[in-house]
């Protein structure tokens, strides 16, 4: 199952990539998170692992992940796996005029035996999901709007 979605941010990509990058920051617009820690760090970012636990109507879920692309200030990707499913995920980051457009996109392969109910509700199941990636992209637009307000103000 393949997820996309986007949104502009008026802000540079410098000031977009660290709400994506930073744990602590990202827990911020992305709801469902409630924690996570570093299993092992890389230099070079890319191969660090981590754990991840996630909260939403049906339970926690934990997650483990691994960190496969990082571009500062252009992508990042991560593969995460659960009992339930493992997926891909990466975010991109372009400049669009005085904007970011930041992208998401995540290829889903569901375990047994959420991989049958895929089968008979998968629409509705990629809806619900794109939904909820942009209600948290929109939180990931007024984090780096309003701090930039916030700046200009004071």
């Amino acid at each position: 199952m393949r997820v996309f979605s986007e949104i502009d941010i008026s802000r540079p990509p410098e000031a977009v990539f660290p709400w994506i990058a930073d744990p602590r920051k990202a827990m911020q617009w992305q709801g469902d998170v409630e924690g996570g820690r570093i299993i092992t760090s890389t230099p070079e970012i890319v191969g660090t692992t981590f754990t991840e636990s996630v909260r939403d109507e049906s339970g926690r879920l934990e997650m483990d992940g691994t960190i496969t692309e990082y571009d500062e200030n252009r992508a990042m990707g991560f593969h995460l796996e659960s009992r339930i499913h493992e997926f891909d995920v990466r975010y991109a980051l372009a400049q669009a005029g005085n904007s970011t457009r930041v992208s998401i996109e995540a290829l889903i392969r569901w375990k047994f035996p959420m991989n049958i109910l895929s089968r008979v509700m998968g629409k509705k199941m990629a809806e619900s999901l794109r939904r909820k990636t942009d209600e948290e992209l929109r939180g990931l637009k007024r984090l780096c709007e309003e701090g930039e307000a916030a700046r200009s103000a004071g």
